[in-house]
């Protein structure tokens, strides 16, 4: 058990302006200081061009950022069998620190998006966007990193076990540790498409259509290097890292129809 805690505090600005005709452009700036990790900060500046009534363009550039959550950087649990103890110890203790492993970050990102806005006909809407979203230091979890009995061992996992305040039975002839470490970078890019068009029927109602469509595919940039300490052993099996670029489809796509009637409405999606 343990208690943990920590103070957040928070300015932000948002400011929209209409520098000439038909442009939209807000900028807006973040602060924020934690006691437990220090300070982050974003912006985003956004902008739309209506080059006709039917036409327009539109842009954003943001960085974000995600704190870690305690739970992330304060999280214990001890699995334990007749012959194997696995530990999960928490990035931000002493323990961890004796395998190399720093205290927890916040997540950064840099996001690019750019778009058209259409209305060629009365009922009828379009809008596709591109995007790029660099997501760096993402907090994941580590594979089992073995003190003893596993295919390659490093003695430190187990001194750093019983630094942690763990007591092993002499029996146990496996022990090992994971982790939530900021390791690795990831680039997304993709492409959002959304088709939308009413069909009025006069006293039967009327039918709301709507096409969704998504691509998009994620890659891994950068992981971050395993401490000396524990190799040969890596900090990341291929399924932690598979989680990460392949876990979600690829292609999502979506009809739906929305027939509303006085009070009545019906969705078939």
């Amino acid at each position: 058990a343990g208690a943990h805690s920590r103070k957040n505090y928070a300015a932000y600005f948002d400011l929209a302006v209409s520098p000439i005709t038909d442009l939209q452009v807000d900028v807006a700036g973040r602060f924020e200081h934690y006691t437990d990790f220090g300070d982050a900060q974003v912006g985003k500046v956004t902008a739309r061009y209506d080059i006709t009534p039917q036409w327009a363009v539109r842009g954003t550039i943001s960085t974000g950022f995600r704190a870690p959550t305690i739970q992330e950087e304060f999280y214990s649990a001890t699995n334990v069998s007749p012959t194997s103890a696995i530990v999960q110890l928490p990035p931000n203790s002493a323990a961890a620190g004796l395998l190399g492993i720093r205290p927890l970050q916040p997540e950064a990102s840099t996001n690019y998006s750019a778009g058209i806005v259409a209305h060629p006909l009365d009922n009828l809407s379009v809008t596709l966007d591109a995007y790029s979203i660099s997501l760096r230091n993402r907090i994941v979890g580590t594979g089992t990193l073995f003190g003893s009995g596993g295919a390659s061992n490093a003695p430190i996992v187990t001194t750093a076990i019983l630094a942690h305040g763990n007591a092993l039975d002499p029996t146990v002839t496996q022990t090992g540790v994971a982790l939530f470490v900021n390791g690795i970078s990831t680039l997304t890019q993709g492409i959002d498409l959304s088709v939308n068009y009413l069909t009025d029927f006069g006293d039967l109602g009327s039918i709301n259509w709507t096409l969704a469509g998504n691509y998009n595919d994620t890659s891994i940039s950068k992981m971050i290097p395993t401490p000396a300490l524990l190799a040969p052993q890596t900090l990341f099996s291929r399924t932690a890292t598979s989680l990460l670029t392949r876990a979600n489809p690829k292609e999502k796509i979506g009809l739906s129809a929305l027939w509303t009637l006085d009070e009545w409405s019906v969705n078939l999606r």
